[in-house]
């Protein structure tokens, strides 16, 4: 009996190493003898079809452990229009196929892509247009059996193999859609810019998954990025239904924008690729952004609204007690290279009109408290309606007592009322004294050689 079971264990693990034999065997076979480099041509037809712009992809090899097909690169062409540097560039494009109908009739079913390390240029024009609203623009309607036909010239496809061993279709695409189940990106980077130059915001492990890619239906997507202060961002919701024509631009997006404590500074270079300028000479320097953002509307009319806040930020090169001009001298502060905002907050809506922000709320010291709302136009042109509450320090010099008079006349409590003009990069204060400014005169104390009319004539003839 211990022979033949010793017998009967021998027998098994014979079998199973001529089953492993078999698999290895299969394995390192399957690339040699599917020659997936053939489809080549048709899967870029295919895609240049489908995105309105030339692809190119690398040498394209068979992986049975990955149950698909890999590319050694892939490059994507950008719109004329914006650039002649390529769009998408990657090292990696991994094509999950079904492996049935690869194996026994040659044909290539793609169910996912997934693109790996790509550098991807995102690049604004001036009137807003971004250069991916425009993929798929160009499209004609390409099909599934049109790849299939294409495929079908390689010599080694079977036209006898029974079409009822394929796989049933997942997608709810017609026939003469192109759809795809999943899309994924990993670890690529973003650049983004403004055509033109002279703005430029780079995005790093970015990430995407997008699913359901078929028209006529709403896509899931999520995005996630780290920004060049190392903070992180994230980005979801749906955008859809894709147009049956194939074009970006005309998609309604629904979206969810958060990012807690980001590095100011990341928000300079976001700012300047959306067109809108800092003062001349400053840069953000320290503190914190929190903001809760939607996006909603179709890509070429998108409005992002919801709340900002900024927390302990130096903008260098700009001071903001000097723009206040003869105000300054009433405050008697000192002249500084730099403004400090302890905090600043409000509702932001950003549209193809600009820049709207209402609730605004800035603390500056050692001035004080500055509230109000205002626009920023496409042309970077301010206007901002505010009032200034002094800090108890100001608030007890000559300042304090012609805010006092403001607050008596015009009921801004206690508050000096004021407009922020001119242009972002050259921002105009501009205080709103009414006929206050005449009878101050003589009636505020000032330091020893200093004139109060002559201060508050300037003020009164102080423009924008």
């Amino acid at each position: 009996m211990l022979c033949f079971a010793r017998m009967k264990a021998k027998r098994v693990l014979i079998i199973a190493g001529i089953i492993l034999l078999v698999l290895i065997v299969v394995l390192v076979a399957a690339p040699l003898l599917i020659d997936v480099d053939r489809f080549r041509p048709a899967i870029e037809a295919r895609l240049q079809t489908a995105l309105g712009r030339p692809v190119e992809i690398g040498h394209l090899q068979f992986s049975l452990l990955s149950g698909g097909v890999l590319a050694q690169a892939i490059t994507i062409g950008d719109d004329p229009s914006f650039s002649r540097s390529p769009f998408l560039r990657a090292e990696t494009l991994a094509v999950g196929v079904a492996i049935g109908p690869l194996i026994r009739s040659r044909e290539l079913n793609i169910h996912s892509i997934t693109i790996e390390r790509p550098q991807v240029n995102l690049i604004r024009a001036t009137n807003g247009r971004w250069n991916f609203s425009t993929l798929g623009a160009s499209r004609s309607s390409g099909s599934r059996a049109d790849l299939k036909n294409d495929l079908q010239a390689d010599p080694k496809f079977d036209p006898n193999a029974d079409p009822k061993d394929d796989p049933p279709a997942e997608s709810t695409a017609q026939p003469n859609e192109f759809s795809i189940g999943r899309l994924s990106i990993t670890g690529g980077t973003i650049m983004l810019s403004r055509q033109g130059g002279g703005a430029q915001q780079t995005l790093n492990d970015v990430s995407l998954d997008a699913q359901n890619i078929v028209p006529g239906a709403t896509i899931p997507l999520t995005i996630e990025a780290k920004t060049p202060g190392g903070g992180r961002l994230k980005l979801e919701g749906t955008a859809g239904p894709l147009d049956p024509s194939g074009s970006i631009e005309q998609m309604t997006v629904h979206l969810k924008f958060d990012a807690q404590k980001l590095p100011a500074q990341d928000l300079e270079g976001t700012l300047k690729v959306l067109g809108y300028n800092v003062p001349s000479g400053s840069k953000f320097q320290g503190g914190t952004i929190n903001t809760s953002l939607t996006s909603e509307g179709p890509f070429d009319r998108i409005v992002t609204a919801g709340q900002v806040s900024v927390t302990d930020v130096r903008l260098t090169g700009f001071d903001l007690a000097s723009k206040l001009g003869p105000l300054m001298t009433l405050s008697r502060l000192s002249p500084s290279t730099e403004t400090r905002i302890q905090s600043m907050s409000g509702r932001v809506r950003q549209s193809v009109e600009g820049l709207r922000i209402d609730d605004l709320v800035m603390v500056v010291p050692p001035l004080g408290t500055m509230s109000g709302a205002g626009t920023v136009g496409p042309d970077n042109r301010l206007n901002f309606r505010m009032t200034a509450k002094l800090s108890a320090k100001v608030a007890a010099g000559p300042l304090g007592a012609l805010a006092k008079m403001v607050g008596a006349q015009q009921g801004a409590g206690g508050g000096i009322p004021f407009l922020i003009q001119g242009t972002t990069s050259n921002p105009q204060f501009v205080p709103e004294l009414g006929g206050v400014g005449k009878q101050a005169a003589g009636k505020i104390p000032t330091a020893p050689g200093q004139n109060p009319g002559d201060i508050l004539g300037g003020l009164m003839r102080r423009k924008p």
